[in-house]
């Protein structure tokens, strides 16, 4: 199983969590309707990512495979076992995300795909699993400059369910600013900021963390 497999009990426990203090502080911020739209695009956003995750690798391994004399010249050698191999992946794939994060709030064929993303009218952590599942689905593309450090296919797989684990975190009204942490990451201050905003405050707040 994939690590955003492991986490979705997490998701659905901090979700249940804040919904339990947004009716016991009266916040407002959970609705019904609103809610079980978030879950069900983002249900159906995981089965059908399945394939675009398969058309990916379909692509991606073979590109690598055909890179190896490259690779071995370079000495590009990363092990997943190693943590330092991992950070210098997940920052390399938040680079990538960055650029389609970015691209998909500046031109309308990928924003069309994006949109969904920004159409919940509550904002909370269900809000995180609101993800589109439809349009192009294009995203693949933008991860295959990664084939130029020789990451191997694993490795970026397992970037790309860390970079998404942390953005769950950070759709939510109630954590205050940490000032430090936004010269680093992404912080939910920022993503209240974007998300109300949508396309015009993409420039500081597209990447992912």
């Amino acid at each position: 199983m994939s690590l955003i497999t492991y986490a979705i009990p997490f998701f659905l426990f901090a979700i249940l969590a804040e919904l339990a203090l947004d009716r016991w502080r009266g916040w407002g911020v959970y609705r019904l309707n609103d809610t079980l739209g978030n879950l069900s695009t983002g249900i159906l956003s995981r089965i059908l990512g399945l394939t675009y995750k398969s058309l990916f690798l379909i692509i991606y391994i073979p590109l690598f495979q055909l890179l190896q004399p490259y690779y071995q010249a370079m000495g590009f050698d990363w092990s997943i076992s190693n943590g330092w191999h991992l950070l210098i992946a997940v920052i390399a794939y938040d680079f990538c995300y960055y650029w389609k994060h970015r691209i998909c709030h500046e031109i309308n064929v990928f924003w069309a795909e994006h949109l969904v993303h920004h159409q919940s009218e509550d904002y909370n952590l269900s809000t995180a699993l609101r993800q589109s599942s439809g349009g192009l689905q294009l995203d693949w593309v933008f991860y295959l400059p990664l084939l130029l450090i020789g990451l191997p296919a694993e490795m970026v797989i397992v970037a790309g369910a860390l970079d998404l684990i942390y953005q769950f975190w950070v759709h939510t009204q109630k954590i205050p600013k940490v000032r430090w942490m936004e010269w680093l990451f992404i912080t939910p201050p920022i993503i209240v900021c974007t998300m109300r905003k949508t396309r015009s405050m993409w420039i500081k707040t597209t990447a992912a963390s």
